[in-house]
């Protein structure tokens, strides 16, 4: 007996969950206007397989909007004035086309172009927001707006065959482009939205989970495998979630804190941020975030073994990163992951030539995949 394989999950066979990443300015001293990081919450897009079935052949089930919510840190040490921002949605992964994006005169393909112009519309046309500073980062920090990816404006992001159908052969992206200008200083960042493959419809649709597990040759776990994170199977997860900064802690001269086999600090060494750190100019204080338990999250990546033809099932875990910077010199290292340097913090040195009275210091962590976090800790001159 020949089984025959939809369509549809051919090409989702060559599906691959890749990690999210963010492009900002890596500059890690900050003289003026600069946007240190963009979040969403939460920080992917998770889109149903049945969008990769033709229309017709697509069961009646209701598929909600992904609704992002976007936020900054921003920071400009010479204002202390609101600044205004603009962000859009581009729904091409290419920097140099997103800066200016106009939707097409002409959507070819598609049923109703009508109605996707008024979905793509919301999210490509450019917002405003007034941000103040003076939140508890000691920066321009807070909610942009809420970024609406209907069924439409998913499903227009994801490349298609001739007939329209919507294949998912890599992980896709969008881009999130924020813009702002200050005493003369302009400046633009990005981050990319990932858009991965949404497991949990399979729960509606059996018959659909069993032909995606034999195509695949991969057994799709249940309910409990899931939770449990069982590696042999292929789990039906819930979006990525954003890391949490609990806490900073510090050491005088450099002293850097342990960590264990899941990235967690032990919470063994140092002392709590618990306001101003009062540092003499030439002495050296060592920082680092402690992230909360179990943000370190693992994840699973479909991946082509060529030489067998087949596709393959790989484990990961998340790994924190995190990158420092500071309202005067530099924090050493600027960046840090625990595979680079086994650590997450940075050692910074109070300038003793012409030393301000106070100096801020950033940390954006990142975890890979699109969640980010940040927060600053604040030195004063002693």
């Amino acid at each position: 007996m020949t089984t025959r394989i939809p369509l549809w999950l051919t090409a989702l066979g060559a599906l691959v969950f890749g990690s999210g990443c963010i492009d900002l300015d890596s500059k890690p001293e900050i003289k003026d206007l600069r946007i240190l990081g963009l979040r969403l919450d939460p920080p992917e897009i998770m889109y149903s397989p049945i969008l990769a079935m033709p229309a017709a052949q697509r069961p009646p089930v209701e598929l909600p909007p992904t609704v992002l919510e976007a936020s900054l840190l921003a920071v400009d040490p010479r204002s202390s004035e609101p600044l205004p921002f603009t962000y859009h949605v581009c729904p091409v992964d290419d920097f140099e086309m997103c800066i200016n994006y106009q939707l097409p005169d002409v959507f070819e393909n598609e049923r109703d172009p009508d109605a996707l112009r008024i979905s793509l519309a919301r999210l490509v046309n450019r917002r405003a927001a007034l941000l103040a500073p003076g939140d508890n980062t000691g920066g321009i920090g807070g909610p942009l707006g809420r970024l609406n990816f209907d069924l439409r404006a998913t499903e227009y992001i994801l490349p298609h065959l001739p007939d329209g159908t919507a294949i998912a052969v890599f992980q896709q992206f969008a881009r999130l482009i924020v813009r702002a200008e200050n005493q003369g200083v302009a400046e633009t960042a990005y981050r990319r939205i990932p858009l991965n493959l949404d497991l949990r419809i399979f729960a509606q649709l059996p018959d659909a989970a069993r032909q995606f597990s034999e195509y695949l040759g991969i057994t799709i776990c249940t309910a409990e495998q899931s939770q449990a994170h069982d590696p042999s199977c292929l789990q039906i997860r819930e979006p990525n979630r954003n890391p949490t900064i609990e806490e900073f802690r510090f050491t005088r001269g450099i002293d850097y804190p342990k960590y264990d086999d899941k990235g967690d600090d032990t919470r063994e060494v140092g002392e709590v941020v618990g306001g101003p750190i009062p540092v003499a100019p030439g002495a050296e204080i060592t920082l680092w975030p402690v992230m909360a338990r179990g943000d370190v999250e693992p994840y699973q990546v479909f991946e082509v073994d060529i030489e067998q033809k087949k596709i393959k099932l790989t484990n990961y875990v998340e790994e924190m990163a995190v990158s420092w910077y500071a309202t005067r010199d530099l924090p050493i290292p600027p960046l840090t992951a625990l595979s680079i340097e086994q650590h997450l913090g940075a050692t910074y040195l109070y300038p003793s030539l012409n030393p301000p009275e106070r100096v801020r210091i950033y940390a954006v962590v990142r975890d890979q995949r699109g969640g980010v976090a940040w927060g600053s800790v604040e030195l004063v001159r002693e």
